[in-house]
């Protein structure tokens, strides 16, 4: 007879492989679609509309803002992360974006009219103090909160963040507002031709499925495109032209830049500063290699810096 452990071995090394490394091979790629991810979706009807978002977790609080050619879908990982390790983490689809409303107008897309619906939904969950993640335009939208109430904010991230006029590289940026101020019709293709070429553009998009992509695509395959129309009609504005200066912060501050980044003109835009970050609070961390979608390209690291930056809970 043989010695029953030479059967249970392989048989115990079988249960082995199947129960712990092939969840987490499922988990490792794209194992979340995107109809899952809005399913969990709540609902504040600001004052200009409908605006869904995901709350997640118990703790102190990270509001993860996304910018023009994305949405929350941007932060699925994070989200889902950041919630176990002791963070409420608030994520919403801004207006005219994403799952929430898109309703026609151009000023309630600027960064103040954004602002205001980002305050709506704090004091809607009674939040008084949280930490700001923002990527790329996002950091626009958050920038009246740090300007008008700094109280309400305890540490900042800004992921390849457009910070004033001399970051603007892109011809279409300028040329998407221009042609809707002037009136031109047909506007949305022109957008929609935007958000591909930002996702072919930058190098995370080559690491991205059909399923992850399809998070990204969503708002314009559901003809969202006022949103990205309105935005792009603020920064051809005199006050954002001429007269924005983001504003400074006396909390701490990181900036986390891609140096392949396509989308921004980074040390233009840095030099442009009126508050060049130069004390112990402000930090820069540039990403040799690193795209726009730095969450995409280097989502390890990426969530390693946040987590080390807005400091680990348990």
């Amino acid at each position: 007879m043989k010695n029953s452990t030479t059967y249970l071995f392989p048989i115990t090394l079988t249960a082995f492989l199947f129960i712990v490394l092939i969840p987490y091979s499922a988990v490792a790629n794209d194992s979340i679609s995107y109809a899952d991810f809005v399913a969990k979706h709540s609902c504040i009807n600001t004052s200009e509309g409908p605006m869904r978002y995901r709350d997640e977790g118990k703790g102190h609080v990270i509001v993860m803002v996304h910018g023009v050619a994305s949405s929350g879908w941007m932060y699925r990982s994070l989200l889902n992360e950041y919630s176990q390790k002791g963070f409420r983490v608030i994520v919403p689809d801004m207006l005219g974006f994403g799952e929430s409303d898109c309703p026609d107008g151009t000023i309630i897309y600027d960064p103040q009219h954004h602002a205001n619906r980002l305050l709506e939904l704090l004091n809607s969950l009674s939040i008084t103090e949280c930490n700001f993640v923002t990527q790329a335009e996002g950091s626009l939208w958050i920038a009246p909160i740090l300007r008008d109430h700094p109280e309400m904010v305890d540490k900042t991230v800004l992921i390849n963040p457009l910070l004033n006029a001399a970051g603007l590289t892109n011809k279409n940026q300028l040329s998407i507002g221009l042609l809707a101020k002037m009136g031109v019709f047909n506007m949305n293709w022109r957008a929609a031709s935007y958000v591909k070429n930002y996702l072919g553009d930058n190098d995370g998009s080559d690491k991205l499925s059909e399923k992850e992509k399809k998070g990204y695509l969503a708002g314009i395959e559901a003809n969202k495109f006022a949103g990205i129309i309105g935005h792009f009609e603020y920064l051809t504005s005199r006050e954002f032209l001429t007269q924005f200066h983001y504003p400074s912060s006396e909390n701490a501050l990181l900036m986390i830049v891609g140096s392949a980044s396509q989308s921004l003109n980074w040390e233009n835009q840095y030099q442009n500063l009126n508050w060049p970050p130069a004390s112990s609070k402000d930090t820069v961390d540039k990403i040799e290699n690193g795209s726009e979608l730095l969450i995409e390209d280097f989502p390890t690291l990426m969530a390693e810096k946040l987590l080390t930056f807005l400091g680990e809970r348990q």
